[in-house]
């Protein structure tokens, strides 16, 4: 793991989502085959509540690493959504 993927991490634990959503975008173009990277920005878009956006990252970090462990977090994400759209009564 390089300096620039470490801070980019730091981001996501600090909470400064869109910056990270900005680095890992980024990173995406120059690694367009890099799981990590699309799954991290997820993660990120998750905390954001762009649910869509994130299944769609997860979806393609299963596609390019079906053993990392991205499935499951399409099901979470998926999950979160769906309550969030359910009315409270």
């Amino acid at each position: 793991m390089n300096s620039k993927e470490r801070g980019t991490i730091a981001l996501l634990l600090l909470g400064a989502y869109e910056k990270a959503i900005a680095d890992y975008t980024t990173a995406i173009l120059e690694n367009p085959d890099n799981a990590e990277y699309i799954g991290r920005r997820g993660n990120a878009k998750v905390k954001l509540a762009d649910y869509r956006g994130a299944i769609t990252d997860f979806s393609r970090a299963e596609e390019l690493n079906p053993q990392g462990g991205w499935q499951e977090c399409v099901t979470a994400t998926a999950t979160q959504m769906a309550l969030r759209e359910i009315p409270n009564d």
